[in-house]
């Protein structure tokens, strides 16, 4: 038994455990520079983030970032968290950092030199006068980077500062700072200030850049150099330091060719629809991708333009980007026409943009839902031409009607009296004939508005007589399969690129429209459904791994073998079904 206990005991004891180490990138700095500070923590569980309340009465934070690098050991998987907060001092002289509690354990306190103008040191006068100091410079260039180590195609901020004695005249030329493979832009205007250098006031021009490197070799990045003259005429030539920056490669490969490290990713869109969709009825639809931290030009398209039920037309698509001293923010908006053929279900599918977080150095994904656009039948359906048709014809027959009461009344006038009473008698003979026939006339006008309402009725379902009657079946059909491919897509995309929280929304999604006749909300019911003791167990796995803080172990390639299983066996159904009939 205590062998047990101290076989437990040392196997949670690591689990415990985490150690923390900080650093500064220097010990000895001005006040009015900044300084990193690096909070390193190797742990085995997932950890909260560090303690930082106590750096805000002697600094101030200008910025902070998030590193994770993950280790696979025989004992299980281990990771190192690295926190590196960028800190402006508020006050010069010694200040201490006092030990910051990470998970329970703090480390070590630091001790950083800030030299400014209002430091004095008090010498004894018995000690032999130190040395003059150096003159400041006439003009000098400060070359900085926020963060010095990033993924691949993420945003660097870089800061050029060129401080010179005098006013500068128009004469002057800035080379902009050189990285090989990477693109560099500039990020707003130039900043003018006055600041205090060495005890000495200086004019300060501020200058910041974004860089995003495409390579993840070696990067030193060749730094700005500035040439001009002051209003006195002096030469100014100043060139900063240069900088190396540490950039890691990409920790995942996107089968869609597109890969996207960025603070923040936002992905909406809208329609523009008419109240009623029948065949051949035009919507728009708006989508819009929101970049924290990436150039527009990278952004990738949006929009599927393929689908059997609709006409799907790119309209125009617009780039747009903001910059602000947190960085870059692009947009990405894509205006589609959407044309529907058929009436009854069409499935618009669901869209998928995967790209890497890099604060909490993690894959994300943003997701848009399939949309469902129901098309009610066309409402011209009835046929025009037969009630046209029956109308003219009714027409026709009230008019010969009249025509029968009113042509005996157009015999010639008599000449004699005698004439006058045999015509007297032959009308007064005529009469029930003129009588019966208006009768006619009225009785066959009953039956012919009588008939033209019974047809006219009867209109919608002759139609359908005339239409194939598997036309609504077949076009149903043909929307379940394609929902449910869409749908299959998703999932499939999922599981390569294990994403196990999306994997299990998108293997949902798909069951409902697999077994539309099965009430399916949740994976109990998949598994009733499908009645299969290999996805059983792959659910289950699936749920475990999605309840568990570390979901980066969870392979789902076996998953979707099993997902293609079942849809193979169904279309042999299907196809063999079809055979018989």
């Amino acid at each position: 038994m205590r062998s047990y206990l101290f076989l437990l005991i040392s196997l949670l004891a690591p689990l415990c455990h985490a150690e923390v180490n900080t650093y500064l990138s220097r010990y000895t700095i001005a006040q009015q520079e900044t300084v990193r500070l690096t909070i390193e923590v190797t742990h085995q569980e997932a950890i909260s983030r560090p303690d930082l309340s106590g750096l805000g009465n002697d600094f101030v934070v200008v910025g902070s970032k998030k590193v994770t690098i993950s280790n696979r050991l025989r004992s299980g998987s281990q990771a190192t968290t690295r926190w590196q907060i960028l800190l402006r001092p508020r006050k010069s002289g010694e200040i201490t950092i006092a030990p910051i509690a990470v998970h329970g354990e703090s480390s070590l306190p630091l001790t950083l030199k800030v030299i400014g103008p209002r430091v004095s040191i008090r010498r004894n006068s018995s000690l032999p006068a130190p040395e003059p100091e150096q003159t400041a410079p006439a003009a000098l260039m400060q070359t900085e980077v926020e963060h010095r180590q990033g993924y691949e195609g993420s945003e660097f901020h870089y800061i050029a500062k060129f401080l010179h004695q005098a006013p500068l005249s128009n004469d002057q030329l800035l080379r902009a700072p050189y990285l090989d493979k990477a693109l560099i832009l500039e990020n707003g205007t130039p900043q003018e200030e006055q600041v205090i250098y060495r005890g000495q006031p200086y004019y300060q021009t501020l200058y910041r850049y974004l860089i995003y490197p495409d390579s993840a070799e070696e990067n030193r990045i060749e730094p700005p150099r500035f040439t001009g003259t002051s209003t006195d005429g002096t030469f100014y030539d100043a060139r900063g330091e240069t900088i190396k920056l540490d950039v890691l490669p990409r920790p995942q490969n996107n089968s869609r060719g597109y890969w996207l490290p960025a603070d923040r990713l936002e992905l909406s869109d809208s329609f523009q629809q008419p109240e009623r969709l029948e065949p051949g009825s035009t919507l728009i639809r708006t989508l819009t991708l929101q970049a924290f931290g990436l150039p527009a030009e990278r952004l990738p398209s949006l929009a599927p333009l393929q689908n059997e039920l609709a006409e799907l037309t790119l309209l125009d698509t617009d780039l747009s980007e903001t910059f602000t001293p947190e960085g870059l923010i692009s947009t990405r908006v894509e205006r589609v026409q959407i044309t529907v053929k058929e009436r009854g279900e069409v499935t618009l599918p669901p869209i998928d943009i995967y790209w890497w977080d890099t604060y909490e150095d993690r894959g994300k994904v943003a997701s848009l839902a399939p949309v469902i656009l129901r098309v009610a039948p066309s409402s011209g359906d009835a046929p025009p031409q037969v009630s046209s048709t029956l109308t003219n014809t009714n027409s026709e027959a009230i008019a010969t009607g009249t025509s029968s009461t009113t042509a005996p009344q157009s015999a010639p006038a008599p000449e004699s009296a005698d004439t006058e009473a045999n015509t007297s008698e032959d009308r007064s003979s005529l009469m029930p004939l003129v009588s019966i026939l208006v009768l006619i006339s009225i009785i066959s006008s009953l039956g012919w508005l009588y008939t033209f309402n019974r047809l006219k009725n009867r209109a919608p379902k002759t139609d359908d007589e005339h239409s194939p009657r598997p036309a609504p079946e077949e076009t149903r059909r043909r929307s379940l399969k394609l929902a449910e491919h869409n749908a299959y897509s998703a999932l499939a995309q999922a599981c390569q690129n294990n994403q196990v929280d999306l994997a299990k929304i998108r293997l949902i999604d798909w069951a409902q429209r697999f077994w539309p006749e099965a009430q399916i909300n949740n994976c109990e019911g998949i598994s009733k459904a499908a009645k299969n003791q290999t996805l059983d167990f792959l659910i289950i796995d699936l749920e475990q791994h999605f309840y568990r803080d570390d979901k980066t172990q969870w392979q789902g390639d076996l998953l979707l073998q099993a997902i293609e299983t079942l849809r193979r066996r169904r279309k042999r159904q299907m196809d063999t079904g079809e055979e018989r009939v």
